[in-house]
C-alpha cells in the first residue's frame, strides 16, 4: 500500500463550485483512472482520501492537496498520467508524490492573501495564515505553495 499526494489547482467553472460538489467530482475522476484505492469496508465502498480544507465561493485555487492511498505499487508516471488525463477541466493535477514515512496532512497548507481593489488597483495585500491561527481568509483569495 502507497500514500500519494495528488496537488491540483482549482480555477474556471470550479470556482463557483462548492466544496462538496468538488469532492464529487474528484471521487468520480478517481474511480476513472482505473487504479486500486483503499477504500472503505461499508455496502456502498467510498474511496478514502483527504483533502486540503473548503474555499469559500468565488475563490480560485493555484494550490490544493489530496492524499490518496493506493493497493498496489504504480509507478510515478503512471499515475500522473491517469489523474491529469481524467480530472475535469478547472481541476488541473500540477504533481503527484509518493509519500514515504510521515507527512503532514494536507490540512496543513500554508495561505497567502491576495487582495486586489475591485480589480483596478495592482495593490497587494500579502499575509501568510497557518490552519489554526484562528484568522479567516477574505474574500477574494488565492491559495499559492511556498517553497520550503
Amino acid at each position: 500500500m502507497i500514500k500519494v499526494r495528488v496537488t491540483y489547482s482549482k480555477r474556471g467553472r470550479f470556482v463557483l463550485t462548492g466544496h462538496l460538489d468538488t469532492m464529487m467530482h474528484i471521487d468520480m475522476a478517481l474511480r476513472r483512472t482505473g487504479l486500486h484505492f483503499v477504500t472503505g469496508q461499508g455496502y456502498k465502498r467510498k474511496i478514502k482520501f483527504a483533502s486540503s480544507p473548503a474555499l469559500p465561493l468565488g475563490v480560485e485555487s493555484v494550490c490544493e492537496y489530496i492524499d490518496v492511498k493506493l493497493v498496489e505499487d504504480y509507478p510515478g508516471g503512471i499515475i500522473f498520467s491517469r489523474f491529469a488525463d481524467n480530472f475535469p477541466p478547472g481541476l488541473d493535477v500540477i504533481k503527484t508524490e509518493i509519500i514515504n514515512g510521515k507527512a503532514p496532512p494536507p490540512k496543513a497548507a500554508v495561505y497567502e492573501k491576495k487582495l486586489k481593489f475591485l480589480g483596478l488597483f495592482p495593490r497587494v495585500i500579502r499575509k501568510t495564515i497557518v490552519f489554526g491561527s484562528g484568522e479567516k481568509i477574505s474574500f477574494p483569495a488565492v491559495r499559492v505553495k511556498f517553497k520550503i
